[in-house]
């Protein structure tokens, strides 16, 4: 055998061998993760009930409000866009006194999410009103809520004023 034939008979023998080495085969995995959407509120010290000094009173009514001085907490998660509405569902007054929920005042401590007026500055609620909402998704954020009540020397009369209120968390549709 000659050289030239050898050497083409190597290079056959070489390119033979890459061609059964370059071979291969294919298969997939689909990996998934489905993340569950997160939203849950929960309130802690959510029942305020306060019996104010004589000298308390008269000094709320010289500033023509009650301030609570117990703060409900609202703890609030959701990982997707979030906003919080309260709702006056009921006001309890003695008999002859008519209170409406614009007589209840709220404020809040969490001022990157308060687009509404409620943060530190205590506003009065319509019934209905949104507090807090943000888009950022939130592993655990607190609301530090302060209550207060408009006091009228002329209308309010001695008794127990209640408001229930009712607090949503929603995530939009």
């Amino acid at each position: 055998m000659n050289k030239k034939k050898l050497i083409i008979l190597v290079f056959i023998m070489f390119f033979c061998a890459k061609t059964v080495i370059a071979k291969s085969v294919q298969q997939t995995s689909q990996v998934t993760l489905k993340i569950p959407e997160i939203i849950s509120l929960k309130i802690e010290n959510g029942n305020v009930n306060e019996s104010p000094s004589e000298e308390e009173i008269m000094q709320a009514f010289d500033q023509g409000r009650y301030e609570f001085t117990k703060r409900p907490k609202l703890i609030v998660q959701s990982n997707s866009a979030w906003e919080i509405s309260v709702v006056v569902n009921d006001i309890v007054t003695p008999e002859g006194v008519t209170k409406t929920a614009s007589d209840f005042l709220l404020k809040h401590d969490q001022e990157a999410y308060d687009l509404y007026g409620f943060y530190n500055i205590f506003k009065p609620l319509s019934g209905n009103d949104v507090i807090a909402s943000g888009e950022t998704r939130l592993r655990h954020i607190e609301f530090n809520i302060d209550y207060a009540m408009i006091l009228n020397t002329e209308e309010d009369s001695p008794g127990e004023y209640r408001f229930t209120l009712t607090y949503t968390l929603s995530t939009p549709a």
